[in-house]
């Protein structure tokens, strides 16, 4: 008989607002989360917060105690990226909606480096 492995409930919700579908680059974004009220149990500081991006390695850009966070935004321009949350147990808060990046116009920030999978696919399904 097969063993079931447990799946990782959401127990909050994350984002920031007014959200935008194009990031500038080297910008500040304020982000927050709550506690959603049906989750049991509560979620556990810290919080993890990861870019994933298709073809790369998830980046983990911060781990927090609190419940917000400033990020200034150290992506390479392109995309689409999406960020995702967990608490100190695993537990998800979720996924971003999707975004891209855009130059800055002015400022200097450094660039988080991205690292290709190994994992490759094929048309026909193979790896």
């Amino acid at each position: 008989m097969g063993v079931l492995t447990s799946f990782r409930l959401q127990l909050f919700d994350f984002g920031w607002s007014p959200y935008d579908p194009t990031i500038v680059r080297c910008s500040t974004i304020q982000m927050g989360w709550t506690e959603r009220q049906t989750s049991n149990p509560d979620s556990q500081p810290p919080y993890s917060i990861y870019v994933l991006r298709g073809g790369y390695l998830p980046i983990q850009i911060a781990t927090v105690a609190g419940k917000n966070y400033n990020w200034t935004v150290e992506l390479p321009t392109g995309g689409p990226y999406l960020l995702y949350m967990t608490d100190a147990s695993g537990y998800t808060g979720g996924t971003s909606l999707i975004f891209n990046i855009q130059d800055a116009t002015s400022g200097n920030c450094g660039t988080s480096t991205l690292t290709t999978t190994s994992l490759a696919l094929t048309d026909d399904g193979n790896t």
